[in-house]
């Protein structure tokens, strides 16, 4: 149920039999999640995409999808090269995602080749991508 961090089973012989000892180590309560790094997706925004939550027991499972969801938002908004490492302070009550965002990606410009029935405008609005449209300085 990922309620115990640990959980060692020793057996020690006695008179008549042996005995069983159980050494649990029960798993911390998230109190604090921290994002360090996101200086272009609001903590609000990363909140959203959690799976952990303040009060829950820390699984380490959910610290890597966590992680895994907030590379998905960030290739939603074009950092196709973000980083992010999720990490447990040393007593576990905080987790703290580290984000490094990297210069973010745009497509500059999109050419359709051997295209002979189907008009360009038309397959591009078909794309999930598109250009980039820099504006254009006209000086005179």
């Amino acid at each position: 149920m990922g309620k115990f961090a640990d959980i060692e089973v020793r057996t020690v012989p006695v008179e008549g039999g042996i005995k069983v000892i159980y050494k649990l180590t029960e798993s911390p309560i998230v109190e604090q999640i921290l994002f360090k790094g996101n200086d272009h997706v609001s903590k609000k925004a990363l909140n959203k995409e959690m799976h952990l939550q303040i009060g829950q027991v820390l699984q380490p499972h959910l610290l890597k999808l966590d992680e895994e969801r907030i590379e998905q938002l960030y290739h939603k908004k074009g950092y196709a090269n973000v980083e992010v490492h999720g990490r447990s302070t040393k007593k576990g009550k905080a987790v703290v995602f580290d984000i490094q965002e990297n210069p973010r990606v745009s497509v500059k410009k999109i050419v359709f080749i051997g295209r002979k029935s189907v008009r360009k405008k038309v397959l591009l609005k078909q794309m999930q991508t598109r250009q980039r449209h820099f504006p254009s300085i006209i000086f005179r």
